[in-house]
């Protein structure tokens, strides 16, 4: 098996960038949610929201996966399909 890392934050630079007034950005609402609440941030195009999407569990390779990782990948999934209501 092959391993290949990559690391991917761009919430916050694109968080900063829209509340400078530097443009627009298409962001999860739970991570914008206190900038729109303190008026920091305005949503827009509301109607052409994206429709969920895939979400990733990403951890280093290693020839027995940790305990841990695997309990939170567990409990991640029962949660996300609970909420999906499947």
């Amino acid at each position: 098996m092959s391993c290949r890392t990559t690391w991917n934050n761009k919430a916050l630079p694109e968080t900063s960038a829209a509340q400078s007034g530097l443009g627009i950005t298409q962001l999860p609402g739970f991570i914008v949610s206190s900038a729109i609440a303190a008026g920091r941030l305005l949503p827009i195009l509301a109607d052409f929201e994206p429709e969920a999407g895939a979400v990733h569990v990403v951890y280093p390779c290693h020839r027995q996966q940790n305990t841990v990782v695997r309990a939170f990948s567990d409990l991640l999934y029962e949660a996300l399909n609970h909420e999906a209501g499947d």
